[in-house]
């Protein structure tokens, strides 16, 4: 696929804030016709500008923790671990990486039993090929804007929520869990069609989609970019901020937000306990801005970064839930 164009950044964005709306409201915001804007969606996803199209479950109000596992990973046995983590059903998010791990899974349990269940399975299939693994405890998480999208909406109208980290319990029926099955499966998949597939009124699954909506536990429905597509390489740094007071921490947060190369920050529990997801055009650039963000928090005692190479597996929604 040739650049992207003014025109591709802004489909991106729209469904960057929305990917089930309709391609004639993608269209319209956008100044281009249907077929148009048709033929270059599919040209974004067939080129792998867009990685997934998904909807954002907060997976905590269904009783789940997110746990953030580190491998390192002798090269030859890369691909079988990978596949092999690929097809659990904790695992909620995959990417190989460049650093310290170049193995890194998000978890989703409700009992941490889970986990060491899942690290025994691992050592005893790779035990030679695992030469050091770690974890820290996700405890809540917020996207930040990505200021490289053009946005119809100026960015300060915007309101970033929360992908994950409330403790409210929600209580799901089957009804609602088919529901969000079929949005995981294929978050542009209409409502009539849903209501065909389930069996249930076209009317049901509206009303039951808005209310998760509504209720925060759909945050939000939207895409994951390949950064590097775009002229950007992905880095996933780990702060250590074990002095920190909690104001000094909010403050942090507070600039890490409004920085155009921050698109993610999560709080955990760990040897790291602050991780942001940076966007930057080298590494060069990210060590500016993490020297920077050293001179400005002193309190910022050591960092690591991982160069993200490929994202295997993104989804928010609990497997283990909708496992028969």
């Amino acid at each position: 696929m040739d650049s992207l164009g003014v025109k591709d950044l802004k489909i991106l964005s729209e469904l960057d804030q929305n990917s089930r709306q309709s391609i004639s409201s993608i269209a319209r915001n956008v100044g281009l016709s249907k077929q148009v804007t048709t033929y270059r969606l599919r040209s974004l996803l067939d080129n792998n500008v867009i990685n997934t199209l998904l909807p954002i479950i907060d997976a905590q109000r269904l009783g789940f923790t997110y746990y953030n596992l580190y491998f390192q990973v002798r090269q030859k046995k890369e691909k079988d671990f990978i596949n092999y983590l690929k097809v659990q059903p904790e695992v909620s998010w995959l990417v190989t990486s460049v650093g310290k791990w170049n193995i890194l899974a998000a978890v989703l349990v409700k009992d941490p039993t889970d986990i060491h269940r899942l690290l025994e399975q691992l050592q005893e299939r790779f035990n030679e090929s695992i030469e050091g693994k770690t974890f820290q405890i996700i405890i809540d998480a917020v996207p930040c804007e990505k200021k490289y999208l053009p946005r119809a909406t100026p960015i300060n109208e915007l309101t970033p929520t929360a992908y994950f980290g409330k403790r409210e319990p929600y209580t799901l029926d089957t009804v609602d869990k088919n529901i969000l099955k079929e949005l995981n499966n294929n978050v542009r998949l209409s409502t009539l069609k849903i209501a065909e597939k389930l069996l249930i009124a076209p009317n049901t699954v509206k009303s039951r989609i808005k209310s998760m909506q509504t209720n925060g536990l759909i945050q939000r429905f939207t895409i994951k970019i390949n950064p590097t597509k775009l002229g950007y390489e992905w880095y996933y740094v780990l702060l250590d901020l074990e002095s920190a007071t909690k104001e000094q921490k909010r403050q942090l947060t507070e600039t890490l937000k409004q920085s155009p190369h921050v698109v993610f920050i999560a709080n955990a529990i760990g040897t790291q306990n602050l991780n942001v997801d940076f966007h930057v055009k080298n590494q060069l650039q990210l060590q500016e801005l993490l020297h920077t963000l050293q001179d400005d928090y002193s309190f910022i005692k050591s960092y690591e970064h991982l160069l993200i190479t490929k994202e295997h597996k993104c989804t928010f929604l609990p497997e283990t839930m909708t496992v028969a």
